[in-house]
């Protein structure tokens, strides 16, 4: 499978869908929220090549020092996410 059919199948963040009944137990994503956050205990880790855009990497770096953990928290979080997604989903059909 090409990388541009995998990209495809990645979920549609953009796109906007029917308010859920749970919609409102998602809290809301702003500045309080990121300035409480804490990492995550640390897992094992695997060293990987990654090419990220320029303007990624850029973002991530003004935000602070320990800006790679920072990014594989991101990452976590969108896994974990869509993981439960996953699950109701699966729970609904």
């Amino acid at each position: 499978m090409t990388t541009a059919k995998k990209f495809n199948k990645a979920p549609n963040l953009g796109k906007s869908k029917e308010p859920d009944e749970d919609d409102d137990e998602i809290p809301t994503l702003d500045e309080s929220f990121w300035s409480k956050a804490e990492m995550g205990s640390p897992l094992r880790k695997r060293l990987i090549s990654l090419r990220l855009d320029n303007d990624v990497i850029d973002w991530f770096k003004q935000q602070g020092p320990s800006y790679q953990p920072r990014m594989n928290q991101v990452l976590r979080t969108f896994m974990e996410f869509s993981l439960r997604e996953e699950v109701r989903n699966n729970l609904h059909k």
